[in-house]
Protein backbone atom coordinates (compact mmCIF):
# COMPACT_ATOMS: atom_id res chain seq x y z
CA UNK A 1 0.00 0.00 0.00
CA UNK A 2 3.06 2.55 0.86
CA UNK A 3 4.19 1.33 -2.50
CA UNK A 4 1.16 1.95 -4.38
CA UNK A 5 0.51 4.99 -2.93
CA UNK A 6 4.28 6.31 -3.45
CA UNK A 7 3.92 5.72 -7.34
CA UNK A 8 1.15 4.91 -8.52
CA UNK A 9 1.06 1.68 -9.57
CA UNK A 10 0.76 -1.56 -8.72
CA UNK A 11 3.76 -3.91 -7.37
CA UNK A 12 5.12 -6.30 -9.86
CA UNK A 13 3.20 -9.55 -9.51
CA UNK A 14 5.27 -12.68 -8.03
CA UNK A 15 5.19 -15.99 -8.71
CA UNK A 16 3.77 -18.31 -5.96
CA UNK A 17 5.58 -20.16 -3.73
CA UNK A 18 5.27 -24.00 -3.19
CA UNK A 19 4.86 -25.75 0.17
CA UNK A 20 7.56 -28.31 0.38
CA UNK A 21 6.93 -29.93 3.75
CA UNK A 22 10.12 -30.99 5.75
CA UNK A 23 11.10 -34.38 5.79
CA UNK A 24 10.35 -35.39 9.37
CA UNK A 25 6.81 -33.65 9.38
CA UNK A 26 5.83 -35.66 6.34
CA UNK A 27 6.52 -38.96 8.51
CA UNK A 28 4.68 -37.91 11.71
CA UNK A 29 1.46 -37.23 9.34
CA UNK A 30 1.69 -40.78 8.10
CA UNK A 31 2.16 -42.18 11.22
CA UNK A 32 -1.13 -40.13 12.44
CA UNK A 33 -3.21 -41.10 9.23
CA UNK A 34 -2.41 -44.88 10.68
CA UNK A 35 -3.14 -44.40 13.63
CA UNK A 36 -5.79 -42.78 13.14
CA UNK A 37 -7.36 -45.51 10.31
CA UNK A 38 -6.26 -48.41 13.10
CA UNK A 39 -8.76 -46.95 15.75
CA UNK A 40 -11.12 -46.47 13.13
CA UNK A 41 -11.03 -49.99 12.57
CA UNK A 42 -11.19 -50.55 16.91
CA UNK A 43 -14.09 -48.39 16.62
CA UNK A 44 -15.69 -50.08 14.53
CA UNK A 45 -15.22 -53.43 15.83
CA UNK A 46 -16.09 -52.35 19.62
CA UNK A 47 -19.63 -50.72 18.06
CA UNK A 48 -20.14 -54.52 16.42
CA UNK A 49 -18.93 -56.55 19.81
CA UNK A 50 -21.29 -54.05 21.61
CA UNK A 51 -23.77 -54.17 19.19
CA UNK A 52 -23.66 -58.25 19.06
CA UNK A 53 -23.65 -58.36 22.80
CA UNK A 54 -26.36 -56.35 23.29
CA UNK A 55 -28.27 -58.28 20.91
CA UNK A 56 -27.03 -61.74 22.99
CA UNK A 57 -27.85 -60.67 26.08
CA UNK A 58 -31.18 -59.26 24.97
CA UNK A 59 -31.55 -62.58 22.87
CA UNK A 60 -30.84 -64.77 26.31
CA UNK A 61 -32.22 -62.14 28.91
CA UNK A 62 -33.48 -64.87 31.56
CA UNK A 63 -31.80 -68.07 30.04
CA UNK A 64 -28.07 -69.36 31.56
CA UNK A 65 -24.95 -67.47 29.36
CA UNK A 66 -23.22 -68.46 26.19
CA UNK A 67 -20.83 -71.02 27.05
CA UNK A 68 -21.91 -71.36 31.23
CA UNK A 69 -21.01 -74.87 32.75
CA UNK A 70 -22.15 -76.29 36.20
CA UNK A 71 -20.28 -78.89 37.92
CA UNK A 72 -18.38 -79.87 34.85
CA UNK A 73 -21.62 -79.61 32.42
CA UNK A 74 -22.75 -77.10 30.41
CA UNK A 75 -26.29 -75.50 31.05
CA UNK A 76 -26.07 -72.30 28.23
CA UNK A 77 -29.19 -71.07 27.66
CA UNK A 78 -31.40 -73.04 30.07
CA UNK A 79 -33.82 -71.74 32.34
CA UNK A 80 -36.45 -72.29 34.60
CA UNK A 81 -37.76 -76.35 34.77
CA UNK A 82 -34.51 -76.99 32.48
CA UNK A 83 -32.01 -75.21 34.38
CA UNK A 84 -34.04 -76.58 37.77
CA UNK A 85 -33.60 -80.15 36.41
CA UNK A 86 -30.10 -80.27 35.45
CA UNK A 87 -29.56 -78.13 38.84
CA UNK A 88 -31.61 -81.25 40.29
CA UNK A 89 -29.43 -83.75 38.29
CA UNK A 90 -26.14 -81.89 39.87
CA UNK A 91 -27.56 -82.45 43.39
CA UNK A 92 -28.34 -85.89 42.75
CA UNK A 93 -24.47 -86.54 42.01
CA UNK A 94 -23.18 -84.54 45.03
CA UNK A 95 -25.18 -86.86 47.18
CA UNK A 96 -22.93 -89.81 46.44
CA UNK A 97 -19.94 -87.18 45.48
CA UNK A 98 -16.57 -88.75 47.04
CA UNK A 99 -14.29 -85.66 48.75
CA UNK A 100 -10.67 -86.19 48.64
CA UNK A 101 -9.32 -83.42 51.33
CA UNK A 102 -5.37 -83.17 50.27
CA UNK A 103 -2.68 -81.71 53.01
CA UNK A 104 0.85 -81.72 53.70
CA UNK A 105 1.85 -84.94 55.27
CA UNK A 106 -1.38 -86.68 54.30
CA UNK A 107 -4.87 -86.06 53.92
CA UNK A 108 -7.59 -87.98 53.74
CA UNK A 109 -11.34 -89.00 51.92
CA UNK A 110 -15.00 -88.82 53.27
CA UNK A 111 -18.55 -88.78 51.57
CA UNK A 112 -20.87 -86.21 50.77
CA UNK A 113 -22.88 -87.74 52.91
CA UNK A 114 -20.90 -88.12 55.37
CA UNK A 115 -20.05 -84.67 55.56
CA UNK A 116 -23.90 -83.75 55.37
CA UNK A 117 -23.12 -81.74 52.13
CA UNK A 118 -25.80 -80.88 50.05
CA UNK A 119 -26.41 -78.77 47.19
CA UNK A 120 -28.70 -75.65 47.79
CA UNK A 121 -30.26 -75.67 44.11
CA UNK A 122 -32.36 -72.43 44.50
CA UNK A 123 -29.16 -70.75 45.03
CA UNK A 124 -26.99 -72.52 42.65
CA UNK A 125 -29.66 -71.77 40.18
CA UNK A 126 -30.31 -68.45 40.62
CA UNK A 127 -26.21 -67.97 40.76
CA UNK A 128 -26.23 -69.48 37.29
CA UNK A 129 -28.41 -66.88 35.85
CA UNK A 130 -26.32 -64.56 36.81
CA UNK A 131 -22.79 -65.46 35.68
CA UNK A 132 -21.93 -62.95 33.01
CA UNK A 133 -24.46 -60.32 34.48
CA UNK A 134 -23.09 -58.65 37.32
CA UNK A 135 -20.38 -55.92 37.35
CA UNK A 136 -19.45 -53.27 35.26
CA UNK A 137 -20.38 -53.27 31.30
CA UNK A 138 -16.64 -53.07 30.04
CA UNK A 139 -15.96 -56.44 32.70
CA UNK A 140 -19.30 -57.83 31.26
CA UNK A 141 -18.26 -57.12 28.04
CA UNK A 142 -14.92 -58.83 27.73
CA UNK A 143 -16.16 -62.02 29.75
CA UNK A 144 -18.96 -62.25 26.50
CA UNK A 145 -16.43 -62.17 24.52
CA UNK A 146 -14.40 -64.61 26.11
CA UNK A 147 -17.05 -67.36 26.67
CA UNK A 148 -16.27 -67.39 23.08
CA UNK A 149 -13.01 -69.08 23.63
CA UNK A 150 -13.08 -70.45 27.42
CA UNK A 151 -15.82 -72.06 29.89
CA UNK A 152 -17.71 -69.82 32.63
CA UNK A 153 -17.74 -71.51 35.62
CA UNK A 154 -21.23 -71.32 37.51
CA UNK A 155 -20.40 -71.82 41.39
CA UNK A 156 -22.14 -74.65 42.85
CA UNK A 157 -23.53 -73.49 46.10
CA UNK A 158 -23.75 -75.67 49.26
CA UNK A 159 -24.32 -76.55 52.50
CA UNK A 160 -23.17 -79.03 55.17
CA UNK A 161 -23.48 -80.11 58.65
CA UNK A 162 -21.07 -78.27 60.53
CA UNK A 163 -20.84 -80.69 63.39
CA UNK A 164 -20.41 -83.81 61.28
CA UNK A 165 -17.49 -82.02 59.04
CA UNK A 166 -15.93 -81.16 62.52
CA UNK A 167 -16.00 -84.72 63.68
CA UNK A 168 -14.84 -86.29 60.43
CA UNK A 169 -11.87 -84.31 59.73
CA UNK A 170 -11.00 -84.79 63.94
CA UNK A 171 -11.29 -88.53 63.64
CA UNK A 172 -9.63 -88.61 59.39
CA UNK A 173 -6.84 -86.32 60.11
CA UNK A 174 -3.96 -88.05 60.54
CA UNK A 175 -1.23 -85.47 61.93
CA UNK A 176 -3.65 -83.99 64.16
CA UNK A 177 -2.54 -83.05 67.11
CA UNK A 178 -5.88 -81.58 69.60
CA UNK A 179 -5.86 -78.78 71.26
CA UNK A 180 -6.19 -79.12 75.20
CA UNK A 181 -8.97 -76.99 76.33
CA UNK A 182 -8.87 -75.00 79.46
CA UNK A 183 -9.42 -76.54 83.09
CA UNK A 184 -8.86 -76.68 86.41
CA UNK A 185 -6.61 -77.91 88.62
CA UNK A 186 -5.05 -77.13 92.08
CA UNK A 187 -2.41 -74.96 93.05
CA UNK A 188 -1.58 -73.89 96.35
CA UNK A 189 -4.44 -75.22 98.38
CA UNK A 190 -7.15 -73.65 95.73
CA UNK A 191 -8.89 -74.60 92.59
CA UNK A 192 -7.58 -72.77 89.84
CA UNK A 193 -7.55 -71.73 85.86
CA UNK A 194 -5.61 -73.56 83.78
CA UNK A 195 -4.48 -72.24 80.48
CA UNK A 196 -5.44 -74.34 77.14
CA UNK A 197 -2.71 -75.36 74.52
CA UNK A 198 -3.69 -75.05 70.72
CA UNK A 199 -3.08 -78.26 68.75
CA UNK A 200 -2.34 -78.32 65.07
CA UNK A 201 -4.23 -79.80 62.28
CA UNK A 202 -6.63 -79.46 59.06
CA UNK A 203 -9.64 -76.80 60.41
CA UNK A 204 -12.95 -77.77 59.47
CA UNK A 205 -13.14 -74.05 58.54
CA UNK A 206 -10.18 -73.94 55.91
CA UNK A 207 -12.02 -77.38 54.83
CA UNK A 208 -15.40 -75.82 54.29
CA UNK A 209 -13.73 -72.90 52.29
CA UNK A 210 -12.45 -75.00 50.05
CA UNK A 211 -15.36 -76.95 49.21
CA UNK A 212 -17.33 -74.15 48.79
CA UNK A 213 -14.99 -72.51 45.74
CA UNK A 214 -14.29 -76.74 44.88
CA UNK A 215 -17.76 -77.40 43.20
CA UNK A 216 -17.51 -75.21 39.43
CA UNK A 217 -14.23 -77.94 38.86
CA UNK A 218 -16.85 -81.15 38.58
CA UNK A 219 -16.61 -83.80 40.40
CA UNK A 220 -15.48 -86.03 42.72
CA UNK A 221 -14.36 -82.87 44.71
CA UNK A 222 -10.54 -81.98 45.43
CA UNK A 223 -9.51 -79.62 47.69
CA UNK A 224 -6.29 -78.63 48.73
CA UNK A 225 -6.13 -77.41 52.91
CA UNK A 226 -3.15 -76.36 54.77
CA UNK A 227 -2.35 -77.22 58.30
CA UNK A 228 -3.06 -74.75 60.98
CA UNK A 229 -2.76 -74.14 64.51
CA UNK A 230 -6.16 -75.44 66.49
CA UNK A 231 -7.12 -73.18 69.12
CA UNK A 232 -8.67 -74.66 71.88
CA UNK A 233 -12.68 -74.02 71.77
CA UNK A 234 -13.21 -72.43 74.82
CA UNK A 235 -11.78 -68.83 76.41
CA UNK A 236 -9.66 -68.87 79.87
CA UNK A 237 -12.82 -66.98 81.23
CA UNK A 238 -14.90 -69.91 81.05
CA UNK A 239 -12.30 -71.57 83.22
CA UNK A 240 -11.61 -69.06 85.82
CA UNK A 241 -15.71 -69.18 85.91
CA UNK A 242 -15.65 -72.87 86.94
CA UNK A 243 -12.43 -72.45 89.33
CA UNK A 244 -14.25 -69.93 91.18
CA UNK A 245 -17.44 -71.67 91.60
CA UNK A 246 -15.29 -75.28 92.40
CA UNK A 247 -13.35 -73.48 95.25
CA UNK A 248 -16.66 -71.59 96.31
CA UNK A 249 -18.33 -75.45 96.92
CA UNK A 250 -15.05 -76.98 98.27
CA UNK A 251 -13.42 -74.55 100.70
CA UNK A 252 -15.29 -75.74 103.78
CA UNK A 253 -14.93 -79.29 103.21
CA UNK A 254 -17.81 -81.56 102.47
CA UNK A 255 -19.99 -82.76 105.85
CA UNK A 256 -21.16 -86.43 105.25
CA UNK A 257 -22.66 -89.09 107.13
CA UNK A 258 -23.17 -92.99 107.54
CA UNK A 259 -25.86 -94.04 109.73
CA UNK A 260 -25.07 -92.81 112.66
CA UNK A 261 -21.94 -91.29 112.23
CA UNK A 262 -21.19 -87.52 110.52
CA UNK A 263 -17.50 -86.41 109.36
CA UNK A 264 -16.19 -83.84 106.79
CA UNK A 265 -14.42 -84.67 103.76
CA UNK A 266 -11.33 -82.52 104.01
CA UNK A 267 -11.36 -79.26 101.28
CA UNK A 268 -8.28 -81.16 100.29
CA UNK A 269 -9.87 -83.62 98.80
CA UNK A 270 -12.77 -82.17 97.81
CA UNK A 271 -10.94 -79.90 95.22
CA UNK A 272 -9.27 -83.25 93.73
CA UNK A 273 -13.23 -84.38 93.06
CA UNK A 274 -13.65 -81.15 90.22
CA UNK A 275 -12.81 -81.36 86.63
CA UNK A 276 -14.00 -79.76 83.86
CA UNK A 277 -15.98 -81.50 80.60
CA UNK A 278 -16.52 -80.26 77.17
CA UNK A 279 -20.54 -80.87 76.91
CA UNK A 280 -21.45 -79.79 73.06
CA UNK A 281 -20.93 -76.16 73.25
CA UNK A 282 -20.14 -75.81 76.80
CA UNK A 283 -17.08 -76.24 79.28
CA UNK A 284 -18.90 -77.70 82.23
CA UNK A 285 -18.40 -78.38 85.62
CA UNK A 286 -18.24 -81.83 86.69
CA UNK A 287 -17.43 -84.42 89.97
CA UNK A 288 -15.06 -87.42 89.70
CA UNK A 289 -15.29 -89.09 93.18
CA UNK A 290 -13.84 -92.27 91.76
CA UNK A 291 -11.56 -92.29 94.69
CA UNK A 292 -14.12 -91.36 97.19
CA UNK A 293 -13.88 -95.11 98.64
CA UNK A 294 -10.29 -94.59 99.57
CA UNK A 295 -10.99 -91.22 101.53
CA UNK A 296 -14.17 -92.06 103.26
CA UNK A 297 -12.33 -95.56 104.55
CA UNK A 298 -10.29 -93.23 106.47
CA UNK A 299 -12.84 -90.95 107.65
CA UNK A 300 -14.76 -94.16 108.80
CA UNK A 301 -12.40 -96.67 109.72
CA UNK A 302 -15.10 -98.64 111.78
CA UNK A 303 -18.26 -99.56 111.29
CA UNK A 304 -21.06 -97.26 112.09
CA UNK A 305 -23.08 -100.52 113.88
CA UNK A 306 -20.64 -102.90 114.67
CA UNK A 307 -21.49 -106.65 113.95
CA UNK A 308 -21.87 -109.10 116.72
CA UNK A 309 -19.55 -112.01 116.41
CA UNK A 310 -21.66 -115.59 117.09
CA UNK A 311 -20.74 -116.37 120.73
CA UNK A 312 -21.72 -117.78 123.52
CA UNK A 313 -24.14 -117.25 127.01
CA UNK A 314 -24.15 -119.06 130.13
CA UNK A 315 -27.26 -120.21 132.21
CA UNK A 316 -27.25 -122.55 134.98
CA UNK A 317 -23.91 -123.84 134.19
CA UNK A 318 -24.76 -124.36 130.74
CA UNK A 319 -23.49 -123.43 127.24
CA UNK A 320 -25.25 -121.83 124.43
CA UNK A 321 -24.39 -120.53 121.21
CA UNK A 322 -25.69 -116.67 120.89
CA UNK A 323 -26.31 -116.27 116.32
CA UNK A 324 -24.04 -113.82 114.68
CA UNK A 325 -25.27 -111.18 113.55
CA UNK A 326 -24.36 -108.52 110.91
CA UNK A 327 -23.61 -104.67 111.15
CA UNK A 328 -23.00 -102.03 108.81
CA UNK A 329 -20.63 -99.31 108.01
CA UNK A 330 -19.62 -97.02 104.76
CA UNK A 331 -19.69 -97.19 102.50
CA UNK A 332 -21.59 -99.09 99.34
CA UNK A 333 -20.49 -99.09 96.21
CA UNK A 334 -23.30 -95.86 95.53
CA UNK A 335 -21.08 -93.58 97.69
CA UNK A 336 -19.24 -91.99 95.08
CA UNK A 337 -22.35 -91.26 92.74
CA UNK A 338 -24.30 -90.09 96.22
CA UNK A 339 -21.48 -87.26 96.28
CA UNK A 340 -21.17 -86.28 92.62
CA UNK A 341 -25.36 -86.45 92.50
CA UNK A 342 -24.99 -83.82 95.22
CA UNK A 343 -21.92 -81.42 95.38
CA UNK A 344 -23.01 -79.25 92.55
CA UNK A 345 -25.91 -78.18 93.84
CA UNK A 346 -24.80 -78.02 97.39
CA UNK A 347 -25.82 -74.97 99.41
CA UNK A 348 -23.78 -74.00 103.05
CA UNK A 349 -26.83 -74.70 105.06
CA UNK A 350 -27.46 -77.89 103.55
CA UNK A 351 -27.66 -81.53 105.66
CA UNK A 352 -24.58 -83.98 105.12
CA UNK A 353 -24.52 -85.97 102.17
CA UNK A 354 -26.01 -89.37 102.86
CA UNK A 355 -24.03 -92.08 102.34
CA UNK A 356 -25.25 -95.65 101.23
CA UNK A 357 -24.15 -98.43 104.10
CA UNK A 358 -22.30 -101.85 103.50
CA UNK A 359 -23.55 -104.56 105.38
CA UNK A 360 -20.21 -105.69 107.33
CA UNK A 361 -20.40 -109.36 108.06
CA UNK A 362 -19.36 -110.79 111.82
CA UNK A 363 -15.90 -112.58 111.65
CA UNK A 364 -17.18 -115.45 113.68
CA UNK A 365 -20.16 -117.15 112.67
CA UNK A 366 -22.28 -119.81 114.59
CA UNK A 367 -20.67 -122.91 112.65
CA UNK A 368 -17.13 -121.64 114.01
CA UNK A 369 -18.12 -120.95 117.15
CA UNK A 370 -19.62 -124.81 117.46
CA UNK A 371 -16.13 -126.16 116.33
CA UNK A 372 -14.17 -123.98 119.11
CA UNK A 373 -15.74 -126.84 121.85
CA UNK A 374 -16.67 -124.50 124.38
CA UNK A 375 -18.84 -127.08 126.16
CA UNK A 376 -17.77 -127.40 130.08
CA UNK A 377 -16.27 -125.05 132.77
CA UNK A 378 -12.52 -125.45 132.91
CA UNK A 379 -11.27 -123.42 135.72
CA UNK A 380 -13.45 -120.63 138.08
CA UNK A 381 -12.62 -118.69 141.24
CA UNK A 382 -14.08 -116.11 143.49
CA UNK A 383 -12.62 -112.99 145.30
CA UNK A 384 -14.94 -111.73 148.18
CA UNK A 385 -15.53 -107.51 148.47
CA UNK A 386 -17.27 -105.15 150.90
CA UNK A 387 -20.51 -104.52 149.56
CA UNK A 388 -21.53 -101.04 148.58
CA UNK A 389 -18.36 -99.15 147.93
CA UNK A 390 -17.45 -97.23 144.83
CA UNK A 391 -14.69 -100.15 144.17
CA UNK A 392 -17.43 -102.09 143.11
CA UNK A 393 -19.41 -100.04 140.75
CA UNK A 394 -16.03 -100.62 138.76
CA UNK A 395 -15.64 -104.21 138.87
CA UNK A 396 -18.95 -104.88 137.87
CA UNK A 397 -18.24 -102.84 135.25
CA UNK A 398 -15.42 -104.61 133.79
CA UNK A 399 -16.82 -107.94 134.37
CA UNK A 400 -19.79 -106.70 132.30
CA UNK A 401 -17.21 -105.44 129.30
CA UNK A 402 -15.54 -109.15 129.54
CA UNK A 403 -18.35 -111.57 130.13
CA UNK A 404 -18.36 -113.39 126.47
CA UNK A 405 -14.61 -112.62 125.28
CA UNK A 406 -13.69 -115.45 123.76
CA UNK A 407 -10.18 -116.74 123.26
CA UNK A 408 -9.05 -118.81 120.44
CA UNK A 409 -6.48 -121.67 120.07
CA UNK A 410 -3.42 -119.89 120.22
CA UNK A 411 -4.48 -116.12 120.98
CA UNK A 412 -3.46 -114.03 123.76
CA UNK A 413 -6.67 -112.08 125.57
CA UNK A 414 -5.51 -108.83 127.00
CA UNK A 415 -7.64 -107.53 129.68
CA UNK A 416 -5.72 -103.71 128.65
CA UNK A 417 -6.62 -104.36 125.10
CA UNK A 418 -9.92 -105.50 125.08
CA UNK A 419 -11.33 -102.63 128.15
CA UNK A 420 -9.46 -99.81 127.00
CA UNK A 421 -8.56 -97.49 129.18
CA UNK A 422 -10.48 -96.85 132.49
CA UNK A 423 -13.04 -93.67 131.75
CA UNK A 424 -15.89 -91.82 133.73
CA UNK A 425 -17.15 -91.68 129.72
CA UNK A 426 -16.94 -95.74 129.71
CA UNK A 427 -19.12 -96.11 133.30
CA UNK A 428 -15.83 -96.15 135.38
CA UNK A 429 -15.55 -94.00 138.94
CA UNK A 430 -13.01 -92.95 140.77
CA UNK A 431 -11.81 -95.67 143.26
CA UNK A 432 -8.58 -96.32 145.74
CA UNK A 433 -5.11 -97.75 144.28
CA UNK A 434 -1.67 -98.49 144.97
CA UNK A 435 0.08 -95.71 142.72
CA UNK A 436 3.65 -96.15 141.38
CA UNK A 437 5.31 -95.44 144.58
CA UNK A 438 3.35 -98.04 146.83
CA UNK A 439 1.33 -95.55 147.85
CA UNK A 440 -2.81 -95.16 148.40
CA UNK A 441 -4.41 -92.68 146.31
CA UNK A 442 -7.75 -92.87 144.22
CA UNK A 443 -7.61 -92.89 140.52
CA UNK A 444 -10.95 -93.85 137.84
CA UNK A 445 -10.92 -97.25 137.56
CA UNK A 446 -9.22 -97.98 141.00
CA UNK A 447 -10.52 -101.32 142.30
CA UNK A 448 -10.36 -103.14 139.37
CA UNK A 449 -7.23 -104.66 140.39
CA UNK A 450 -9.71 -107.39 142.56
CA UNK A 451 -10.70 -108.91 139.01
CA UNK A 452 -7.68 -109.10 138.08
CA UNK A 453 -6.49 -111.32 140.97
CA UNK A 454 -9.83 -112.74 140.38
CA UNK A 455 -9.54 -113.60 136.45
CA UNK A 456 -5.63 -114.17 137.20
CA UNK A 457 -6.45 -117.00 139.23
CA UNK A 458 -9.18 -118.93 137.10
CA UNK A 459 -6.86 -119.19 134.24
CA UNK A 460 -3.67 -120.46 136.91
CA UNK A 461 -6.59 -123.32 138.11
CA UNK A 462 -7.52 -124.04 134.12
CA UNK A 463 -4.09 -124.58 133.33
CA UNK A 464 -3.71 -121.03 130.80
CA UNK A 465 -0.79 -119.85 129.86
CA UNK A 466 -0.12 -116.49 132.09
CA UNK A 467 2.42 -114.47 129.96
CA UNK A 468 1.76 -111.20 131.85
CA UNK A 469 0.75 -110.18 135.32
CA UNK A 470 2.15 -107.62 138.09
CA UNK A 471 2.20 -108.67 141.89
CA UNK A 472 0.57 -106.05 144.28
CA UNK A 473 3.67 -104.20 145.60
CA UNK A 474 1.72 -104.60 149.58
CA UNK A 475 0.07 -107.42 150.09
CA UNK A 476 -3.76 -107.46 150.27
CA UNK A 477 -5.20 -109.83 152.77
CA UNK A 478 -8.46 -110.49 150.88
CA UNK A 479 -6.00 -112.13 147.65
CA UNK A 480 -4.64 -115.53 147.75
CA UNK A 481 -0.79 -114.78 149.20
CA UNK A 482 1.82 -114.90 146.38
CA UNK A 483 -0.92 -115.72 143.23
CA UNK A 484 -2.73 -112.35 142.62
CA UNK A 485 -1.89 -109.91 139.68
CA UNK A 486 -3.08 -105.74 140.10
CA UNK A 487 -3.38 -103.91 136.72
CA UNK A 488 -3.16 -100.32 135.41
CA UNK A 489 -3.13 -98.34 132.13
CA UNK A 490 -1.36 -99.06 129.30
CA UNK A 491 -0.05 -101.49 132.08
CA UNK A 492 1.00 -103.11 133.86
CA UNK A 493 -1.46 -105.71 132.63
CA UNK A 494 -2.95 -109.24 132.87
CA UNK A 495 -2.72 -111.76 129.39
CA UNK A 496 -3.85 -115.04 129.32
CA UNK A 497 -2.51 -117.01 126.83
CA UNK A 498 -5.35 -120.18 125.52
CA UNK A 499 -2.42 -123.44 125.18
CA UNK A 500 -5.13 -125.28 124.29
CA UNK A 501 -6.89 -126.99 121.06
CA UNK A 502 -10.36 -125.51 121.86
CA UNK A 503 -11.58 -122.45 122.49
CA UNK A 504 -11.77 -120.36 126.04
CA UNK A 505 -14.92 -118.26 127.03
CA UNK A 506 -14.40 -116.17 129.51
CA UNK A 507 -17.71 -115.61 131.97
CA UNK A 508 -17.71 -113.45 135.05
CA UNK A 509 -20.36 -112.81 137.38
CA UNK A 510 -20.88 -111.15 140.73
CA UNK A 511 -22.96 -110.56 143.67
CA UNK A 512 -22.87 -107.77 145.85
CA UNK A 513 -20.39 -109.12 148.05
CA UNK A 514 -18.27 -111.17 145.35
CA UNK A 515 -16.93 -111.53 142.19
CA UNK A 516 -16.38 -114.90 139.72
CA UNK A 517 -14.35 -115.56 137.16
CA UNK A 518 -15.42 -118.74 135.26
CA UNK A 519 -13.56 -120.35 131.94
CA UNK A 520 -15.18 -122.55 129.66
CA UNK A 521 -13.73 -124.70 126.92
CA UNK A 522 -13.35 -128.64 126.93
CA UNK A 523 -11.14 -129.93 129.31
CA UNK A 524 -7.35 -130.09 128.15
CA UNK A 525 -5.23 -129.15 131.06
CA UNK A 526 -5.04 -128.26 134.69
CA UNK A 527 -3.62 -126.43 137.01
CA UNK A 528 -2.98 -126.44 140.95
CA UNK A 529 -0.55 -125.15 143.03
CA UNK A 530 2.34 -127.12 144.07
CA UNK A 531 4.57 -125.26 146.27
CA UNK A 532 5.46 -121.65 147.45
CA UNK A 533 8.64 -120.33 148.50
CA UNK A 534 9.62 -117.01 150.24
CA UNK A 535 12.99 -115.31 150.83
CA UNK A 536 14.00 -111.40 151.59
CA UNK A 537 14.82 -108.98 149.01
CA UNK A 538 16.32 -106.44 151.19
CA UNK A 539 13.35 -105.27 153.00
CA UNK A 540 10.92 -106.77 150.40
CA UNK A 541 10.01 -110.50 150.69
CA UNK A 542 10.32 -112.58 147.48
CA UNK A 543 7.48 -115.52 146.82
CA UNK A 544 7.91 -117.54 144.09
CA UNK A 545 4.59 -119.80 143.44
CA UNK A 546 4.57 -123.25 141.86
CA UNK A 547 2.08 -124.68 139.48
CA UNK A 548 1.50 -128.20 138.51
CA UNK A 549 -0.35 -128.62 134.78
CA UNK A 550 -2.06 -131.79 134.46
CA UNK A 551 -2.82 -132.83 130.69
CA UNK A 552 -5.90 -135.00 130.44
CA UNK A 553 -2.98 -137.80 128.38
CA UNK A 554 -1.47 -137.26 131.85
CA UNK A 555 1.72 -135.58 131.12
CA UNK A 556 2.61 -132.70 133.45
CA UNK A 557 4.58 -129.74 133.70
CA UNK A 558 5.70 -126.90 136.41
CA UNK A 559 5.69 -123.29 135.98
CA UNK A 560 6.50 -120.97 138.43
CA UNK A 561 5.12 -117.12 139.14
CA UNK A 562 7.05 -114.82 141.08
CA UNK A 563 6.83 -111.13 142.87
CA UNK A 564 7.75 -108.54 145.28
CA UNK A 565 5.80 -107.67 148.55
CA UNK A 566 6.70 -104.08 150.68
CA UNK A 567 6.58 -104.45 154.06
CA UNK A 568 4.31 -101.17 154.04
CA UNK A 569 2.86 -98.31 152.25
CA UNK A 570 5.62 -96.11 150.94
CA UNK A 571 8.45 -98.24 150.42
CA UNK A 572 9.42 -99.85 146.69
CA UNK A 573 10.60 -102.78 146.28
CA UNK A 574 12.88 -103.06 142.74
Amino acid sequence: MEQLEATGQLPPLQPPRRFRPRPSEGRAGGARRRLLRVLMVVAVALVVVVTLWGVDTNVTKGKVGRNVTLGGESVAGLRGPALDAAVAQLAERYRTADVVVDAPDGGFGATAAELGLSVVADRTAADALTVGRTGNVAARIVGWARSFLAERKAPVRITVDEKAMARIVTERDPKRTAPVEPSITVKDDKVVAKEGVPGRGISPASVLHALETAGPEGLPLRISVERDALPPRFPMDDARRLAERAEGIAATGLPVSAGPAVATVPASVVRGWFKTQVAGEELKLVVDADDAPDALAELFPKPTVAPVDAGFTVSAGKVSITPAKAGSGCCAAGAAAAIESSLLTRRPADPAVSLPLTSVPASRDEEAVRKMGVVEPIGTFTTNHAAGEPRVQNIHRIADIIQGAVIAPGATFSINDYVGRRTTANGFVSAPIIDENYKFTEDVGGGISQFATTIFNAAFFSGLDIPSYFMHGIYISRYPYGRESTISYPGPDVRIRNNTPYGVLIWPTYTGTSITVTMYSTKYVSGEQTNQTKEMKGVCTAVTTERTRTYVDGRKTVDRFSGLYSPEEGVKCE
